[in-house]
C-alpha cells in the first residue's frame, strides 16, 4: 500500500463516519453517487493506463535533452510551456508521460513549466467545455491573466533548483 493510497482510505473512513453521524439518511445517495463513479472511472481507467502506455514510447527520446534539458535554461521553459498546453488528457494520461519526458533528460525547471502550462492552459479542455460553456470573452480573460503563469514558474524553479534548494 502506498502512502497516498493510506491517505484516500483515511480520508473516505473519515468521511463515511462524519456523514453517518451528521447525516445517515444522504448515505443511500452517496452509496449511488459511488456506483455511477465507479461505472464511469471504472470503464475509462484502463483505457486511459493503456493509452498512456503507448503514448510514453512514441515520445522521441533523444530530443527532449536538448530541446527541454537542464541546459536548455529560458528556451527550454518556453518551449515546455508550449507543449505542456497541447498536451491531451488528464492526469491519467499526462502523469505518465510527464514522466517519459523527465527522465529521458527534461530539467526540473522545464517540467515546472510543462505541467504548470498542462494545468492552465489545456487546449483541449478549453476547445471541449470552456469555449462552449463560458464563452469566448471569458476564455480570453482566463488564458490573459494567467498566461504568464507557467513561464513564470519555470523561471522560479530555476532560480531555486541553481541557488537555494541546490
Amino acid at each position: 500500500m502506498t502512502t497516498s493510497l493510506i491517505i484516500l482510505f483515511c480520508l473516505a473512513t473519515a468521511m463515511t463516519i462524519l456523514v453517518a453521524l451528521r447525516r445517515p439518511s444522504e448515505i443511500p445517495g452517496a452509496v449511488v453517487d459511488m456506483r455511477q463513479q465507479l461505472l464511469t472511472f471504472g470503464l475509462r481507467l484502463p483505457i486511459a493506463l493503456l493509452a498512456a502506455a503507448f503514448v510514453s514510447q512514441l515520445v522521441p527520446v533523444d530530443l527532449v535533452g536538448p530541446y527541454i534539458g537542464d541546459s536548455s535554461g529560458w528556451v527550454g521553459i518556453l518551449i515546455a510551456t508550449v507543449f505542456g498546453a497541447f498536451i491531451p488528457g488528464g492526469p491519467i494520461l499526462t502523469f505518465p508521460l510527464a514522466l517519459v519526458i523527465w527522465r529521458a533528460g527534461a530539467g526540473d525547471a522545464q517540467m515546472v513549466s510543462l505541467l504548470a502550462s498542462w494545468s492552465i492552459f489545456a487546449i483541449h479542455r478549453v476547445i471541449s467545455y470552456e469555449l462552449p460553456l463560458l464563452g469566448g470573452r471569458f476564455v480570453v480573460l482566463r488564458l490573459l491573466s494567467s498566461g504568464l503563469l507557467p513561464i513564470l514558474a519555470g523561471f522560479l524553479a530555476l532560480t531555486l533548483g541553481t541557488g537555494l534548494l541546490q
